[in-house]
């Protein structure tokens, strides 16, 4: 029994329990208006927070760090969630992914690109959905994995909500 016990506090202490933190952006086309990737949703990218800066899969540079939230120039910043006292990413689960390259098909069982909300629900062990795109800026996309598993950044906000993240 105290084998097991000493064992359970070195596993323990080896975690590290900070807090995660997850930014949220949004799309407007010319004219100002929001751009919707799900029917009803408000945003269009996101990124996670790592060693006081974000993790994010870029279109172009794939995934990629930036230390502050201005740097990430793919879309408009809305709003961060946060949940104190949670594990921390640590860098053994973030150095395989650096420099991954995006996936522009958004294909969950892709393992050698992403696309960022798939990127933020893996870490964050989201399980994914199935992906319809219904709204009018797919319309010019070809080969989408419609009715296939993959996940938006939409739901992972509302994924987040649900856990009891706050709104920071």
């Amino acid at each position: 029994m105290g084998k097991l016990w000493v064992l359970g506090i070195l596993v323990f202490t080896s975690l590290s329990f900070a807090e995660i933190r997850v930014a949220f952006f949004r799309c407007f086309d010319s004219q100002g208006k929001l751009v919707e990737f799900v029917p009803g949703g408000q945003f269009c990218h996101v990124a996670i927070g790592y060693r006081g800066g974000w993790l994010h899969a870029h279109p172009v540079y794939g995934v990629e760090w930036k230390q502050g939230l201005e740097e990430i120039k793919v879309a408009k910043y809305g709003l961060t969630l946060l949940r104190k006292s949670a594990l921390s990413l640590s860098e053994k689960q973030v150095n395989p992914w650096l420099g991954v390259p995006y996936d522009p098909t958004f294909r969950w069982d892709t393992e050698r690109a992403t696309y960022c909300s798939k990127l933020v629900g893996k870490f964050l062990n989201i399980t994914p959905k199935i992906m319809t795109f219904e709204t009018p800026y797919w319309k010019n996309f070809k080969n989408l994995p419609e009715n296939e598993l993959g996940i938006s950044p939409d739901a992972i906000y509302s994924e987040l909500v649900r856990r009891g993240y706050d709104t920071y």
